[in-house]
């Protein structure tokens, strides 16, 4: 059994990346144990009447309660491309704690597809506001199909798709390929989207020799696949990104800490 609590509604489950932790500690039981492990969430914020609830439970609440609220969302869009950014971070804590307990239920991954890419007036606000949002939680919505954590509508994964490419065409249109000149040779990076916008925004060859490394490492690793990438191909990541020693020691010792 593994178990934590809240304490205030200012720290719930998608506040930030609480699932790297319970829900890292959780999937390392099951691992170790060979077994089911069962995972609960104490709600002390009242303490004349504490309650517990299992961990879905608990996601099923907040989901309904913040992230799939309609006054949380407009809230947001006040806030512009802060808010839209904050949007997209909730929907890939969402995914952590699926990566990582599988404790998420399919109709929450639906909805929110529904309700931020799919949704004719969100639809608009995403893109005028922050375009790389729309383009990240679409991204986290289809990993999640393809890996087998998301048993996704049908006609929800098909509208799904078709907005992703229409975002990513359109982004991709604005912006161009992405290639600039960093210690006298061009660097292009195809990994993945966020990388590129990493890449992107740096520049200069004391940034280039030291600060893309710690970069990519730590948006890989930010959570569970780009973890499992940074483990299972760690060739392919130092040479990619031409880490060279001791920066690729750092690696190599998650590589041995996490595998």
């Amino acid at each position: 059994m593994t178990f934590n609590k809240t304490v205030t509604d200012e720290y719930d489950l998608l506040g930030c990346c609480y699932f790297g932790t319970y829900g890292g500690l959780t999937n390392a039981a099951r691992e170790l144990s060979g077994h089911a492990v069962s995972t609960y969430y104490g709600d002390t914020r009242d303490r004349e009447n504490a309650d517990i609830r299992t961990l879905a439970e608990e996601v099923r609440r907040v989901v309904r309660t913040r992230l799939l609220n309609p006054k949380w969302i407009e809230g947001m869009k006040r806030h512009g491309y802060k808010g839209a950014g904050d949007i997209s971070k909730q929907v890939g804590r969402v995914y952590g704690w699926e990566a990582t307990t599988e404790e998420v239920d399919d109709w929450i991954f639906d909805d929110i597809a529904r309700t931020f890419i799919l949704d004719e007036e969100n639809r608009k606000f995403f893109p005028e506001n922050n375009p790389w949002a729309m383009e990240e939680m679409g991204r986290r919505l289809l990993e999640a199909s393809s890996r087998g954590m998301w048993k996704a509508d049908k006609a929800v994964l098909d509208a799904l798709k078709s907005s992703y490419l229409e975002t990513e065409g359109w982004m991709e249109e604005k912006m161009g390929e992405i290639e600039r000149q960093l210690s006298g040779r061009k660097h292009r990076c195809h990994a993945f989207p966020a990388c590129r916008r990493t890449c992107r925004n740096l520049e200069g060859e004391d940034v280039q020799s030291l600060m893309i490394p710690y970069y990519h490492l730590f948006m890989w690793i930010s959570s569970y696949p780009y973890l499992i990438d940074v483990i299972h191909k760690p060739t392919y990541f130092l040479q990619h990104h031409r880490i060279s020693y001791p920066d690729s020691a750092l690696v190599v010792g998650l590589c041995t800490a996490f595998g």
